[in-house]
């Protein structure tokens, strides 16, 4: 086991194998469409540059493809409102989430997604998901856990406050072409952060982690080796970018990478 220690609560833990592509920026940045690689880092082939198609305007009656979504506001509901409007919103996000979809969050969102109601993305590769804030000053606030799996799916412009204990985002196999970018992550005295993970013999591959700000998970004056890890990536994970964030006041690592070992 090696560790390399830098600024930033930032820790990377190898054990045996390097698993994942991974680059740390020093400083918080919004780059926006301008972004370039660091020198000698491919870029990845998905996840920097999408754009969202912008929604309805005026939004006022249900639109294929595009899910206003907001649990908390007043008359939401999902029964007979398979689309949702400003003025009418659907109570949850759609699962699974269809190619091509844009689900646009607002206000809090607090039902769980995870086990056995984690998020399925259907994208493709020219039909992509995006679950995402209105804008980067319009964005919900989520508090309870979510799982993420499936393929071509972007999360951008949300804010995860994690209340629950143990609670985080997980970004999960079997998982292909995912992004979570300009969000922010915290959590609780026990829980929070985010993981790219496989909790099975299934793989997660090409996923970036792009301009977000994950910060005060765990209890950071912990007595004990309570290891809230900011993000945590597990073993069956290949092609993972984590460029331009903010890593701060986590009670374990900034990062963390554990390939596993043979048997896992």
């Amino acid at each position: 086991m090696r560790q390399i220690n830098k600024d930033m609560n930032v820790k990377i833990v190898i054990h045996h194998a390097i698993v994942a592509l991974v680059v740390l920026a020093a400083a918080f940045e919004a780059r926006g469409d301008s972004w370039a690689p660091p020198i000698g880092i491919p870029a990845p082939s998905f996840g920097i540059a999408e754009i969202a198609p912008r929604a309805p305007n005026p939004w006022r009656s249900p639109t294929s493809g595009f899910y206003y979504v907001c649990s908390s506001c007043t008359g939401a509901a999902d029964t007979n409102n398979p689309f949702g409007t400003p003025a009418k919103p659907r109570s949850s996000i759609p699962n699974p989430v269809p190619a091509g979809s844009v689900v646009e969050l607002h206000g809090t969102y607090t039902k769980s997604q995870t086990s056995p109601n984690g998020l399925v993305l259907k994208g493709t590769s020219a039909a992509p998901v995006f679950i995402r804030g209105a804008s980067a000053s319009d964005r919900p606030k989520i508090l309870i856990g979510w799982e993420v799996s499936g393929s071509y799916g972007i999360l951008e412009n949300l804010v995860f406050t994690f209340t629950q204990s143990r609670d985080g985002l997980a970004l999960l196999a079997p998982a292909s072409h995912l992004a979570l970018r300009h969000s922010d992550v915290s959590g609780n005295p026990n829980g929070g952060g985010m993981g790219i993970a496989s909790w099975s013999s299934a793989a997660a591959d090409n996923v970036v982690v792009y301009h977000n700000y994950i910060h005060d998970n765990g209890d950071v004056n912990a007595t004990f080796d309570q290891d809230v890890h900011a993000i945590a990536v597990g073993p069956r994970v290949s092609n993972l970018w984590v460029v331009d964030n903010e890593l701060a006041r986590s009670s374990g690592d900034g990062i963390q990478i554990n390939a596993g070992n043979k048997k896992a």
